[in-house]
């Protein structure tokens, strides 16, 4: 129970603090007990270590955020999305969303990632301009 109301409010504290705090978690060493809490059934909170965990680029959570994408909720796995392109290069975010897409008979799904495919390779083209 601790554990998800600090995470809510760690959330909420770097909404008001800025990236400082993300800093801060990352020199405390207690970010990896923010994965455990991407299996929460509480949807605030699970929404909370979404973001946590893609604003400390927690490679650990990318097993279990794959997972997530197929959530029922459709919030839930726009945060998922941005999770992963904020932890993983744009190639290997592709590599997902693509596996992901092969194996999926959702269409809103489908149509989400593809969506995040087709920002991610405007972003790659914009990068390879400059």
């Amino acid at each position: 129970m601790f554990a998800s109301s600090a995470v809510q409010t760690i959330e909420n504290l770097a909404t008001q603090q800025g990236d400082n705090v993300y800093v801060e978690l990352k020199t405390a060493g207690v970010t990896t007990s923010f994965i455990r809490l991407l299996s929460s059934e509480n949807i605030d909170v699970l929404r909370s270590a979404i973001h946590l965990v893609g604003k400390l680029h927690l490679k650990e959570a990318v097993p279990p955020l794959k997972n997530l994408l197929r959530h029922d909720s459709p919030e839930i796995v726009a945060d998922v999305i941005a999770a992963l392109v904020q932890i993983e290069e744009p190639g290997v975010v592709t590599s997902i969303f693509q596996q992901v897409l092969a194996q999926t008979t959702d269409t809103q799904l489908k149509d989400r990632l593809q969506q995040a495919l087709n920002g991610l390779m405007i972003d790659e083209k914009k990068c390879l301009k400059l």
